[in-house]
């Protein structure tokens, strides 16, 4: 059985537009300080709701995240990933998603999570 890290989640929402590449960066903290995850594997699961069925998993194992002495790693999703089979491209799709961080003991500990909403390109409102 896999233990956890004590954390509270910070809550950021998440919204993209349909059908287009996207790097999203995210920094790993602890009480709002950034930890060292040169160790740590990291998993973003975005999901149509919480516990429900995964859509996209990004992994980032040892040795593929950006900064990691500073708590940075990186999460590419690509044009395919942000036009799902099944939904319309006319509407927004609501999901959500979780950052979750194993160490290298093997203690997990979900550190981002919030709301993933992929919008069409027509809603976008450019000033």
């Amino acid at each position: 059985m896999t233990s956890s890290i004590k954390v509270v989640p910070t809550v950021r929402d998440l919204v993209v537009v349909w059908g287009t590449d996207v790097t999203f960066e995210a920094t790993i903290e602890i009480d709002t300080a950034a930890i060292d995850i040169t160790t740590d594997i990291l998993e973003m699961t975005v999901s149509h709701k919480i516990g429900g069925t995964v859509k996209i998993t990004k992994n980032n194992a040892v040795g593929q995240h950006s900064d990691p002495t500073n708590g940075k790693t990186k999460f590419i999703f690509t044009a395919s990933d942000l036009a799902p089979s099944g939904e319309a491209s006319d509407n927004d799709v609501h999901w959500v998603y979780a950052i979750r961080r194993e160490d290298s003991s093997g203690k997990e500990s979900v550190h981002i999570e919030g709301h993933f909403t992929i919008v069409p390109t027509a809603s976008i409102a450019i000033p």
